[in-house]
């Protein structure tokens, strides 16, 4: 997703399409006049970044930011269909956008593909490739996840029925909560439980993906360090973050790791992303997209809103 320039006879290229397709969506419901403004100006507009008179009428008929999402005024468009020409916006897929825009279509007019570089990714369902007779569940991987302190077992527990669902070969869970630590799930008894210390040496890290984090409350920060160095791949989660953002020694741990480009996956959540960067929900909010760019880490690692 990102933006680009196009000389202004784009403009006459699109705007029949474009007014069609609103003609299509708002057939039968009464709108104000202004919705119709952004069409209007559109098909009037002669300068060349054609993209941000597309970003305008954006604003004007759906009521929506572009590019952050936020709605604009005291009420926005709920569309059933939006019509996102030449690039998909960011705004239509964060912050209130998925709400608003309803199933996104996009059509690039048969221009060529936007040069500069996309502010953001899709993720999609991965394509699972078809698996042999021979395969075993030693052949897709280990999946360790270090969580559930005291009354919070079950998000450990989710995140490791999450992994298998997902196709990893064998999960171990290490919770934090010496009570539960050796519990087998009833639901899923191939999960695999372990005390955490059992996992924290270099070798074991070293072989597998680490999901860290979920529901792990002030003791995640003990596994930390260690995670933080050796885990081959690492998805830090909701206290692991956390305890990072309370901490100038696991800071300087997750920058030497990005340094090193180890595969890192943070999946904050608006406060804990605030936390993190320092600010309020409300900055986080207000461009989410800015927002994760700001992070130290965002260039080698990687960020994953959980709020679908």
């Amino acid at each position: 997703m990102n933006s680009t320039t196009h000389s202004p006879n784009v403009v006459a290229r699109l705007t029949g399409q474009f007014c069609a397709r609103l003609r299509t969506a708002t057939s039968g419901r009464r709108f104000r006049p202004s919705l119709w403004g952004g069409a209007v100006a559109l098909a009037a507009h002669s300068r060349a970044d054609t993209t941000a008179a597309l970003k305008n009428v954006c604003a004007r008929v759906i009521g929506l930011s572009a590019d952050t999402g936020r709605v604009l005024g005291d009420a926005a468009v709920r569309a059933a269909h939006t019509l996102s020409l030449l690039t998909l916006k960011p705004g239509l897929f964060t912050a209130d956008g998925r709400e608003h825009a309803g199933q996104v279509w996009w059509h690039g007019l048969g221009l060529a593909s936007a040069t500069a570089p996309p502010q953001a990714w899709l993720s999609g369902r991965p394509g699972w490739p078809p698996r042999g007779h021979g395969q075993h569940k030693g052949s897709f991987g280990d999946v360790l996840v270090l969580g559930g302190a005291a009354g919070m077992g079950g998000a450990a527990l989710l995140a490791a029925r999450a992994a298998l669902a997902c196709g990893a070969g064998r999960v171990f869970i290490a919770r934090l909560d010496p009570a539960e630590a050796l519990a087998v799930d009833p639901q899923r008894p191939e999960l695999m439980p372990r005390r955490p210390e059992s996992l924290l040496s270099p070798a074991v890290l070293g072989a597998a993906t680490v999901v860290c984090g979920c529901g792990g409350g002030t003791a995640v920060a003990e596994c930390l360090p260690a995670v933080l160095a050796d885990a081959a791949r690492l998805v830090l989660d909701a206290d692991a973050l956390n305890a990072i953002a309370g901490s100038t020694a696991l800071q300087a741990a997750l920058l030497d790791r990005a340094s090193r480009q180890r595969p890192t996956l943070l999946t904050p959540h608006p406060l804990e992303a605030a936390r993190l960067l320092g600010t309020t929900t409300a900055a986080i909010q207000a461009d989410r997209l800015a927002q994760a760019q700001a992070l130290p880490v965002f260039q080698p690692a990687q960020l994953f809103d959980r709020r679908y």
